[in-house]
């Protein structure tokens, strides 16, 4: 049922002073696809609630399964022992509980347990490995045995395990609940001895417990070989702890427990491979789902996946689409905001109020040469002065400088004159690539204003009058104009890190320019980029850990026939990711070459670690070259002392200010080759970085 994974098979040889075997059973040979081994409840709830055949059942019983099945459980667990002295229970001893206390006939009793049997069925999945151990050691003669502390009956979980595979058929197999006897005490381990007729010493036991498999086992002498299962990452234990959510919700129990066992049946044992499945495949799943679902629902036809962040999500669309047999096409188009955001004679004001009313924070005039497609020379020369300093802009510069180019005509006649071949060049391309015949036109992207695809709108309105749709994850609600063409949000919310999705949606190309012709097409110009700092990150092995969690998902929603999609899940991955992100994830994020805007030839990791050095020129000049708004991901990389550094400059940052120009000073200097330093009125003179 699940992601199938090549095993690499264990050859050693066996210890030839072993008489006897034994293997734990869950989370040793087989594990559940849920987070933790009560999602089965919460799977079952869900069952309860929306089959008919379950409607007789007592409203309560429905809505609160899993709190029933679990508490009946604890309750009779502490019963046994503390009233009977009983080391362990059976599976009919907790639906006893229920009976009595929701007053349901012995009927409605087997019907539940047979549901919780079939879930159970379902949703084991083997752990090939682990098998395949215990098959080498069966075809070489060696005596083996299974032992568990389960409640179910040792029938049972020879039904179980014989549905996984026919090796388990005839394995002798010792269950706590039918001696009384749990490893946890050492007593099951002691029947066995006196059942197998072996002495510890020559006895070797797999678990992946690490008190009853392993301490245990050792203190009595048997050698015990540690078989850990997958524990949960940081961000899944907070998904289960959060009172929206709990351990009880059924979409995290999947979403969670499909990345749990794409973790365990994988043999890359790689933490890009992890973070690929774990975080990445959840959130874009859902969205990719949704997408899919609203696709259909509106006959759409073909979605036309934009560079370079539809790259991704193209991939998982391909896969579901392929799984589910859907009729629907997708398509990767080429395009971004310097190949479709262009000025025309219409939009040009338009277009000059946009540039000026995003990234406002970067403001130089490099900056907003780059943003326009000149030279910084070319630029001043626009704005008709060289007052402003090659540093940050203050808004008050900036708005300068917007009204100033408003009121130049020939400014907006070089923008319009520079841009009306790129306009026509795009307008080509649409024509060639897009199916004009299909009665919308939808694209999906990430995350943006949508000022863009209103651009888009009015191009291809011009080709053909056909309504487009844009698909985001999340979208910029102060910029997005609604009245214009259709964008369609999974994320409609305020509270979002609107760049986080980005981060997930990396791509080895480079942003797409504009376009030029070839013979007879129409083909994109690509920036030439580094790409190997992204490869050198893991990139194929997160793309294959997000496509592994894909396969698995659907697998297991099939197996259930259930639909797994939850919006409140990916917002609290993302409140996870800005509010509390742990240290292991934040080094796999920070070294993802990113860059939200700007040249990127040689893109580096996107929030290094500081280190002593960043310390000192802190202190010389205070957090600028600080606040880029991964910073925050670098300070949790950081040493504590560097975080504390920051705080406290950020606080204190005029004081900081006011020292800092009065022991320290940068000369404006005509020498270009070098520029001159003044610390404590000792002038120094460094040679300058080329540009």
């Amino acid at each position: 049922m699940a992601e199938v994974i090549k095993i690499r098979t264990n050859n050693k040889k066996t210890n030839s002073t072993t008489i006897l075997y034994s293997f734990d059973i869950f989370d040793t040979l087989v594990t559940r696809t849920t987070a933790t081994p009560c999602g089965i409840f919460s799977i079952m709830e869900k069952h309860l609630q929306k089959d008919s055949e379950y409607k007789n059942f007592p409203e309560i019983v429905k809505q609160n399964f899993f709190i029933i099945r679990q508490e009946a459980e604890n309750f009779i667990m502490a019963n046994k022992k503390i009233v009977y002295k009983a080391q362990d229970i059976n599976f009919e001893d907790i639906y006893k509980v229920i009976k009595v206390n929701y007053n349901l006939n012995e009927e409605q009793i087997n019907v539940l347990m047979n549901l919780e049997f079939e879930t159970e069925l379902k949703n084991l999945i083997p752990i090939s490995r682990n098998i395949n151990m215990l098959k080498d050691l069966i075809s070489n003669n060696n005596r083996v045995i299974l032992i568990s502390d389960m409640y179910h009956s040792e029938k049972t979980i020879r039904s179980l395990l014989s549905h996984i595979d026919p090796i388990f058929e005839n394995i002798t197999i010792y269950v706590s609940s039918e001696y009384n006897k749990t490893k946890t005490s050492g007593d099951l381990y002691e029947y066995v001895k006196e059942q197998e007729n072996v002495e510890y010493k020559n006895w070797t036991h797999y678990g992946d417990n690490s008190y009853s498999d392993i301490r245990k086992a050792k203190l009595l002498g048997i050698k015990a070989i540690y078989t850990p299962k997958k524990g949960l990452k940081e961000y899944e234990k907070s998904l289960l702890l959060n009172s929206k959510i709990s351990e009880s919700n059924l979409y995290s129990q999947m979403l969670i427990g499909t990345a749990k066992l794409t973790r365990t049946l994988s043999d890359y044992n790689d933490k890009i491979f992890d973070f690929g499945c774990s975080y990445a495949g959840p959130v874009l799943y859902n969205y990719v789902q949704w997408i899919i679902e609203q696709s259909l629902s509106r006959g759409i036809k073909t979605l036309y996946f934009i560079a370079r962040d539809g790259y991704i999500p193209k991939l998982i669309a391909d896969e579901i689409i392929k799984l589910k047999n859907l009729d629907l096409k997708t398509k990767y188009i080429y395009g971004s905001r310097a190949a479709w955001k262009i000025p025309s004679k219409n939009t040009v004001e338009t277009y000059i109020n946009w540039i000026f009313d995003e990234f406002r924070g970067l403001f130089s005039i490099e900056f907003l040469a780059m943003r326009f497609n000149m030279s910084p020379e070319e630029f001043e020369n626009f704005v008709g002065t060289t007052k402003y300093s090659k540093k940050r802009l203050k808004t008050k510069n900036i708005d300068e400088i917007k009204n100033i180019l408003l009121e130049n005509q020939e400014f907006k006649n070089r923008l319009i004159k520079d841009n009306y071949e790129k306009i026509q060049l795009a307008k080509e391309y649409f024509k060639q690539e897009l199916n004009f015949n299909e009665s919308v036109i939808a694209f999906v992207d990430v995350q943006g204003s949508g000022r863009t695809q209103d651009l888009v709108e009015d191009f291809i309105q011009e080709i053909c009058p056909k309504p487009i749709i844009t698909f985001y994850f999340y979208q910029d609600y102060t910029r997005c104009d609604l009245n214009k063409s259709l964008k369609l949000c999974y994320f409609a919310t305020r509270n979002f890190y609107n760049f986080g999705i980005e981060l997930l949606c990396r791509n080895l190309d480079g942003q797409t320019l504009g376009y030029k012709k070839s013979d007879s097409l129409i083909v994109p110009e690509i920036e030439n980029i580094n790409r190997q700092n992204l490869i050198n990150w893991g990139f194929e092995k997160y793309i294959s850990g997000i496509l592994a969690f894909t396969r698995n998902m659907y697998f297991v929603e099939t197996s259930n026939q259930l639909s797994c999609n939850s919006y409140e899940i990916s917002k609290h991955y993302f409140s996870y990711f800005n509010n509390s992100l742990d240290k292991e994830t934040a080094d796999i994020i920070g070294e993802i070459p990113y860059k939200m805007i700007g040249n990127e030839k040689n893109i580096q990791k996107g929030a290094p670690v500081y280190t002593n050095f960043d310390y000192l020129k802190m202190l010389i000049m205070g957090n600028k070259g600080y606040n880029e708004h991964l910073s925050f991901v670098s300070r949790k990389r950081s040493d504590q002392k560097f975080t504390q550094l920051f705080e406290f400059n950020r606080k204190h940052e005029s004081i900081i200010k006011f020292i800092c120009k009065s022991l320290f000073t940068i000369t404006n200097s005509t020498d270009k080759t070098h520029k001159e330093i003044t610390i404590l009125g000792i002038k120094i003179r460094i040679k300058r970085k080329k540009s």
